[in-house]
């Protein structure tokens, strides 16, 4: 159900690992964690239990099938991922959509907290954060998971019904990059039978498969010997785990089961290569791949081993990512590195996004770099670099062990179980971190590559665009590189750099001339004689974490036209040339080992800074802040790297579908006001160094204009000296500047945009909205949001189950404040063209009764159920509050002090409706629709 990830991450390297080490009674000498709880019932299952603290009254019920798409017969190709999609239709406790409806009454949400997702060798059930407070909401988690374990119905209207659901998954997720991966999957698994498994299928199979064939995949391959249980949370584990036995063990085993199969790839001695191009692939992407089998291996020596892989990565993609900030660089993007392919193949994956012109450029680079790598390894400069970055996180991850989530330890109970992923205590890890990167020489790295890089088993995959302006090399002229590589003329890296201080000298610093305290909202605030202002609220929601954010008013707005490109790429040229005396590539050497990162933007009517540091760190996040704003860098090289970097996603965006309509919708809601229109390789031209070195100065030019906030583990008092010196020691001028009306509004009328586009996966998409002017106040947004939120449930029941005719309808709000208080609400989704009108029409209809029917009650009790629920968790968070401080201030209210769980436990199907009459006029719709064919939805 979760859809596909970005292209860049599901390429080849689909998952990691997968089930053959769950079945493979595989030794390790890794103590497991004493605080989690495992154990196998006598049917075959096996549950993990851990008790975690965070979210409170919180927890994770997750069921692990060790199958997936793989197990399928060529009959069942596309039934594995139907039979997730069966789960949520009926079982023998929870009729049709009855678990969606429970659990949504209990404050969770379809998607993000009820989901389910299947790949090759797994599928994999999750219920994230149900709420705990309530004892009974346990027992019914887990007898949701038994449920779906064992007793899913299958019944033949239902498995009709979804088969019209998984069709529309598959026009959703039939993109151009997603045919072209398709393609070059099939041969990189050539000769297996992962060539013909897929996961979405056959649509033959789908549309037409005989009920008991789906039936008999899942009574085949969903039963206990290939289940795990697990859950995490806020709870007693003793209690737990009697909850777990008592009803688990009731799950019926299966006498003469088929055996859990793991099926090799052939390898090859020659190199293979494939081409795949589409007419509405976006980007140009390169894959060589090295492969071989995997390591089964789970010893304190693999786990060593990670450790290595992760400092040559680490290392290897440093210089890449030197490469890309060259002035005219041959990819946008890069990344080399180990990885498991399959259960029974991992590979050394090098992968590079490229230009239309560059593509045999980009593979040249990557074979060499690798090359380089093979021959003369790193070197110590480097690996001590590397190791500083590691450790840092090691130490970070460390000092906030007590305040991880439980999400992040059921995914690694999950992977134990499916891959036999070590899973030792915090402590442990800590210590064996340590000693490992203490230990790990230079010599061990450099020979990794001999390992990894081979002469046999390499497959190249090229996907791109098809059109005559994209240079693609033959198979042939691919093949002579990889051979030329070998015997090249390549020297080896020369690491250039030298240490000193990042800021050369001092400040001296500021005063305090004025401070408050909020002690309700338990914030400090410091006016600075410089005339900067400082807002800080102390947590402890993490043990080392300090967020911080900064804004001032003006942004882009208060130039002219002709400076538009330039104002808005500002932020970003400057972030990529470095700062003070450092260009990019130094300052990233200079920073390894701190946990420190600070972002400056100039958005429309504000300039400012977004950050994050531990501790230790701090003062290097407001080092890094003093220089944008006193010695900023908008290097030549950096500026024509960035506009390359630029040109290289922007030239192919045309040709995505999804891109073209996106760009029509923001054009069509900004009434073609022509400061808005979205970034194109022709505007792009645009951008000029000059005017980019002016306007950051000039908009990072008067500190006295900004307020900084921080939140997070730090102390006033200790943190206040370096605050003094970095912020209160800037230089200001102390200008008066506010952001200037540009006239952008939404419509005012009814706006009909249809056009038509012809896709090799037929579709149609619609994106249907309601604007209008609004007192911009609290309870208003909260109505709009109520008003979204049932509607968003009524796409879902109409549009998907009733119909079966999207995949999703994105149900979408947003308000603003300034220039002008305005607000739109809107539906968004995929259809197929015979059902354009249809699908129009019900989103009409609904709407129209919301507005004169009476509302659903539990709806709306499942509304406020799962705000609720969100605020008592959001509340526990750093960005809740540094997010709500700073509109607070922004907007001029006091949300803080609002009675926001009043607001939800008191609102009533009456107000929401009411809100629905206010919020979604006729008169002023803005409706665009793009299709396949010319069908009336389009007139």
């Amino acid at each position: 159900m979760k859809k596909l990830k970005n292209l860049f991450a599901v390429a080849v390297i689909l998952f990691t690992y997968n089930s053959i080490f769950a079945q493979a009674g595989i030794k390790t000498d890794i103590p497991v964690d004493p605080s989690v709880r495992i154990g196998v019932l006598e049917n075959g299952l096996t549950y993990y239990i851990k008790q975690n603290k965070i979210p409170e009254n919180r927890g994770e019920f997750y069921l692990v099938v060790n199958a997936g798409a793989i197990q399928e017969t060529p009959g069942q190709n596309g039934l594995a991922h139907f039979t997730e999609h069966m789960c949520f239709n009926g079982t023998k406790n929870f009729e049709k959509h009855d678990i969606i409806h429970y659990l949504q009454s209990i404050g969770m949400k379809f998607g993000p907290e009820i989901n389910a997702y299947t790949v090759t060798d797994r599928t994999v059930y999750t219920l994230n954060k149900v709420p705990l407070e309530n004892k009974a909401n346990m027992d019914t988690a887990l007898m949701i998971l038994y449920d779906w374990g064992c007793n899913v119905s299958e019944e033949s209207a239902e498995i009709d019904a979804e088969r019209g659901v998984i069709r529309e998954e598959f026009r959703t997720r039939m993109s151009g990059m997603a045919r072209t991966q398709m393609e070059v999957q099939s041969v990189m698994y050539k000769g297996s039978k992962y060539e013909l498994h897929n996961v979405i299928g056959d649509t033959n199979v789908i549309n037409y498969a005989p009920y008991d064939t789906l039936r008999d995949f899942y009574k085949q391959w969903y039963r206990p010997d290939l289940e795990a249980i697990v859950v995490v949370g806020d709870f007693d584990v003793d209690e737990m785990e009697g909850k777990v036995k008592s009803m688990f063990a009731k799950m019926p085993a299966h006498k003469d089961a088929k055996k859990r199969e793991y099926y090799q790839v052939p390898g090859h001695k020659e190199a293979r290569v494939v081409i795949s191009k589409d007419k509405e692939a976006p980007y140009n992407v390169i894959e060589i791949a090295y492969k071989r089998p995997s390591n089964l291996d789970r010893s304190k020596k693999y786990y060593r081993s990670q450790y290595a892989d992760q400092l040559y990565s680490s290392m290897l993609n440093a210089r890449l990512n030197e490469i890309i900030q060259s002035a005219n660089p041959p990819f946008s993007y890069a990344f080399s590195g180990n990885s498991g392919m399959l259960p029974t193949v991992d590979a050394y994956i090098s992968f590079a996004v490229a230009p239309n012109d560059k593509i045999s450029e980009a593979i040249n680079v990557l074979l060499t770099e690798n090359e380089r790598v093979k021959r003369y390894g790193f070197s110590a400069s480097e690996i001590e670099r590397a190791k500083k970055e590691m450790m840092t996180s090691v130490e970070k991850s460390y000092k906030e062990r007590n305040k991880q989530k439980s999400d992040k330890y059921a995914v690694a109970l999950l992977e134990n179980y499916l891959t036999s992923q070590p899973i030792p205590s915090d402590d442990w890890d800590y210590t064996f971190a340590k000693e490992a990167l203490a230990d790990i020489s230079l010599e061990e790295i450099n020979s990794l590559a001999k390992n990894w890089i081979t002469d046999d088993n390499i497959v190249v995959g090229i996907m791109g665009l098809d059109a005559e302006n994209v240079i693609y090399p033959s198979k042939d002229e691919i093949l002579k590189m990889l051979d030329a590589a070998k015997t090249a003329n390549i020297e080896a890296y020369v690491d250039k750099f030298a240490n000193r201080p990042l800021v050369a000298e001092e400040p001296v610093a500021g005063t305090i001339v004025k401070e408050t305290t909020d002690a309700k909202k338990g914030v400090i605030r410091w006016e600075l004689s410089n005339g900067v202002k400082v807002v800080i609220k102390t947590t402890d929601f993490k043990d080392d974490e300090i967020l911080m954010s900064a804004s001032s008013l003006g942004g882009w707005s208060v130039y002219q036209k002709k400076d538009d490109v330039s104002a808005k790429t500002a932020a970003d040229v400057v972030s990529s040339s470095g700062l003070g005396d450092f260009d990019n590539i130094e300052l990233q050497k200079q920073l390894a080992g701190k946990s420190a990162n600070v972002n400056p933007y100039i958005s429309e009517l504000t300039e400012g800074f977004s950050g994050r540091s531990n501790i230790n760190d701090f003062e290097t996040m407001l080092q890094m802040t003093y220089l944008y704003f006193t010695k900023p860098r908008a290097d030549k090289d950096a500026f024509e790297s960035y506009i390359q970097r630029e040109k290289s996603s922007l030239e192919n965006k045309i040709a995505n579908p999804e891109s073209a309509f996106s760009d029509t919708i923001t054009n069509t809601l900004a009434q073609h006001n022509n400061r808005f229109e979205p970034m194109s390789v022709a505007k792009l031209a645009e951008a000029n160094l000059s005017r980019i070195k002016y306007i950051f100065k000039d908009r990072f030019g008067d500190p006295s204009g900004f307020t900084f906030y921080f939140v997070g583990n730090i102390d006033p008092n200790k943190d206040k000296e370096n605050i003094l010196k970095y912020l209160g020691g800037l230089p200001t001028v102390n200008r008066q500047e506010t952001w200037v009306n540009l006239g952008k509004e939404l419509p005012k009328k009814v706006v009909h945009n249809a056009y038509t586009r012809e896709l090799k996966t037929p579709k149609s998409t619609v994106f249907i909205a309601f604007t209008g002017d609004f007192k911009y106040d609290i309870k208003d947004r909260l109505l709009l949001d109520a008003v979204k939120e049932y509607l968003d449930i009524r796409m879902l029941e109409t549009l998907r189950e009733d119909q079966g005719g999207t995949y999703g309808a994105s149900v979408f709000s947003q308000s603003k404040h300034y220039p002008k208080s305005e607000y739109f609400v809107g539906v968004y989704f995929d259809c197929n063209p015979a059902k354009l009108d249809t699908m129009i029409k019900i989103v009409y209809d609904e709407l129209s009764k919301m507005q004169n029917n009476a509302l659903d009650d539990k709806s709306i009790h499942n509304i406020a159920e799962n705000k609720l629920k969100d605020f008592q968790e959001s509340k526990k968070e750093n960005r809740y509050w540094l997010t709500k401080i700073v509109s607070d201030d922004y907007d001029q209210e006091n949300y803080l002090g609002f009675d926001y769980e009043k607001f939800w436990s008191t609102i009533k199907a009456a107000d929401v409706q009411k809100a629905a009459k206010k919020f979604l006029s006729k008169d002023r719709v803005v409706q665009i629709v793009t299709s396949n064919t010319d069908v009336n939805g389009l007139k």
